[in-house]
Parts: structure tokens; C-alpha cells; sequence
């Protein structure tokens, strides 16, 4: 068998499953039920995955990934704080509201109640972006271009309701009066919103 239908058959497998464990959650899913939904047969799904909790791991695996895909929160001392602060909300923006990670996202959170874990590695990805927007916020404070005495509460308000727009309503399947508004425009309205409140009186902003 080539490599190419190696890999379609592993991606169809995980697909397979992202849907069952959603659906029916974890403890419901069978291999039999992921091979039929998948069109494999159930040797197949055990020749990639050597149990139903490899293939679940297989999963969260692709959720860090996609987090993974957001470039770095580089400082630019030469570049507007707007600009650059909008470009940082927009790929937040982009990947935690894309379907492929929405789908991730549901699949670990049907398993959150009897995993803790499972919450503990969702945390995990979120205090990594809140570290590196604090990063950011630092380096701006130091360049006295805004006033922020904590980064890390300053990234966790900014992060916090980027994810309550973009992330946690559509997680649940509802629908915000927000949701009517251009993405663009909520992040900039949003991104005025904050140097506002961290401005200083000669900031360069």
C-alpha cells in the first residue's frame, strides 16, 4: 500500500472518530463503530492506532498542532500598536473559529468530564498564547508606548474576549448578536477598546 493511501486511510480513521466521539462520546465509541464510519475494516483501524485512547491522543495532538499555526506575537518598536495588535487577534481569531479545530475542541471536551486531563491540555494551549501576548505587553510597556503594570492579566482580558466572541459561543453552537458583525470590525473596535485602556499620555500608538 503507498505512503499516499497510508496516510488518507490514518486521516479518515481520525475523522471517523472525531465524529463518533462527538456524537456519541468517548466511553460509547467502539472501534467497530469508527471502522464503519470510516469504511475500513476494524484490522485497519488497529493496524494505525493500537487502542481507542492512542486514537483519541491522535486527536489532541491535532489540536495543538493547529494552535501551533499561529505565528509568534513579535514586538515591533518601528510598527503602529494598532497594526500589529490587530494582525495578533485576527490569527487568534482565524484558528480558534476555523471547523476542523472547533470539531477537535468538541471532541476533548466530551471527554473533559470523566478526564480532567483533557481540560488540564486545553488550559494549556490557552496560557501559552496568554504568555506570549504578555511577552508583547511588556515589551510595549518598556518602550513606554502603553502603561501596563500586569501583562499577564492584560493578556488573559485581551485573549479572554477574543475566545468569548470567536471560540467558546461557537464551541456550544450559539449564536451572539456579535456574530452579525464583520470579524474585522469586532477585532478593531476591540483593539481600540484596549490601548485605550493602556494608553499613556505620550503613547506613540
Amino acid at each position: 500500500m503507498s505512503e499516499r493511501m497510508t496516510d488518507r486511510k490514518r486521516r479518515s480513521i481520525v475523522e471517523a472518530a472525531m465524529h463518533e466521539f462527538r456524537t456519541g462520546g468517548f466511553d460509547n465509541t467502539s472501534m467497530d463503530q469508527i471502522a464503519e464510519t470510516a469504511g475500513v475494516s476494524k484490522r485497519t483501524v488497529y493496524n494505525h492506532f493500537s487502542s481507542k485512547d492512542e486514537l483519541f491522543d491522535s486527536i489532541v495532538e491535532r489540536l495543538i498542532e493547529r494552535v501551533g499555526v499561529i505565528p509568534p506575537f513579535e514586538y515591533r518598536a518601528d510598527a503602529d500598536l494598532s497594526g500589529q495588535l490587530v494582525k495578533i487577534a485576527t490569527d487568534l481569531t482565524s484558528v480558534v473559529s476555523d471547523g476542523d479545530f472547533q470539531s477537535l475542541a468538541r471532541v476533548m471536551m466530551s471527554r473533559m468530564l470523566t478526564e480532567p486531563e483533557m481540560g488540564r491540555l486545553l488550559t494549556e494551549q490557552t496560557n501559552h498564547l496568554n504568555h506570549q501576548l504578555a511577552e508583547w505587553l511588556a515589551a510595549a510597556d518598556h518602550d513606554k508606548r502603553l502603561r501596563v503594570s500586569s501583562p499577564e492579566i492584560a493578556a488573559e482580558q485581551l485573549v479572554g474576549l477574543l475566545l468569548s466572541y470567536a471560540f467558546w459561543p461557537r464551541l456550544f453552537g450559539i449564536k451572539k448578536k456579535t456574530h452579525r458583525w464583520p470579524v474585522k470590525r469586532y477585532i478593531e473596535d476591540l483593539v481600540r477598546m484596549f490601548l485605550r485602556a493602556y494608553a499613556v499620555d505620550d503613547s506613540k500608538a
